[in-house]
């Protein structure tokens, strides 16, 4: 979906990515609440690199894949921001 997104807006996608915070949502979907931000750091080394072109296999605590590929490639590489907040941020 973000590559078609960029396409589409032609090249002007920043995908904004974070861990999740809200409990609620966590349990609508079924998602495990423990380990988040070492799932997302997990997360972030398949779906970067897929975002660059690259097949991606990977296996992980949480996380594996095997010759995964993004199809259709994105044209360009799609900044990714990465947002945070918990103890020790953003003061």
């Amino acid at each position: 979906m973000a590559a078609t997104t960029d396409e589409v807006s032609g090249g002007r996608l920043i995908l904004g990515l974070g861990a999740g915070w809200h409990d609620a949502e966590y349990d609508a979907f079924g998602f495990p609440k423990d380990h988040r931000v070492d799932r997302f750091e997990e997360a972030l080394g398949i779906v970067v690199p897929l975002l660059r072109g690259k097949t991606v296999t990977f296996e992980g605590e949480y996380f594996t894949t095997r010759d995964a590929v993004l199809e259709p490639a994105p044209s360009r590489d799609i900044p990714v921001l990465v947002a945070a907040f918990g103890p020790g941020c953003c003061t």
